[in-house]
């Protein structure tokens, strides 16, 4: 009895984990740069909030090796999930496209870091 509850659970979590990983927590980074009316941002990410801190320190330390030490807010917004984040990061565009500032996508990936 024991192995057969084992295996339907097992069967159970299997198929359950795919739909589990599309409403995980999501997040994307941005940089804004105030004094030239400049953002940039990323595409979404699956990720884990615990690494929160490390994926803003990887991204700052990669944009400024980019772009050299440029006087810019660097941050990666994390969201439960990935609707929330989709939704927050098109109002940060376009809160910021009519301040006046130029806005564009940026090509980075925290897994290759390019």
């Amino acid at each position: 009895m024991r192995v057969k509850s084992f295996a339907v659970l097992l069967f159970a979590a299997a198929f359950a984990a795919p739909a589990f990983a599309k409403t995980g927590d999501a997040y994307y980074c941005y940089w804004i740069d105030a004094p030239h009316k400049t953002m940039a941002f990323t595409v979404l990410f699956p990720g884990d909030r615990l690494k929160q801190k490390s994926i803003t320190g990887v991204f700052a330390m990669d944009m400024q090796k980019r772009d050299g030490n440029q006087p810019r807010k660097y941050e990666c917004a994390w969201k439960q999930h990935v609707e929330d984040a989709q939704e927050e990061l098109d109002a940060l565009v376009a809160t910021h496209r009519d301040l006046g500032f130029r806005v564009m996508p940026l090509s980075w990936n925290p897994m290759t870091r390019q």
